[in-house]
């Protein structure tokens, strides 16, 4: 952001700020795989999604059911809505912090302040 507030993209910038934010799971002991960063496309394109779909998918060796997916995430909009409505997948989870009971807001789609409440709803 610029001294008049003004905000400009800069992909390479973005994507290595990213990386670095994320170097930090490491450091907590979080081991991956694969790593996909939304740099050119972000939350909510498509592209971005299908990006670590196929680093799954690479990682599994096989496609993968998107029916048999589950989406975690804070913002209906940014995070569930292209998982749910574009792809299919078989339940996307709003997180909402302090919400103290779950609420099934439609047969794909449940919010929560408890994650361990979304085990309820694999069956």
């Amino acid at each position: 952001m610029d001294q008049d507030g003004n905000f400009s993209y800069e992909p390479k910038y973005s994507e290595e700020l990213k990386r670095k934010r994320i170097e930090l799971l490491k450091e907590k002991g979080i081991v991956y795989k694969g790593l996909s960063v939304g740099d050119p496309e972000d939350k909510p394109h498509l592209d971005f999604f299908m990006k670590g779909i196929k680093l799954a998918e690479k990682d599994l060796k096989h496609k993968i059911e998107y029916s048999y997916c589950i989406m975690f995430g804070d913002s209906y909009a940014g995070d569930l809505e292209t998982p749910k409505n574009e792809l299919g997948f078989g339940l996307v989870v709003l997180f909402i912090k302090n919400l103290t009971k779950t609420k099934v807001e439609d047969e794909q789609y449940i919010s929560t302040g408890n994650i361990f409440e979304v085990v309820k709803y694999l069956i």
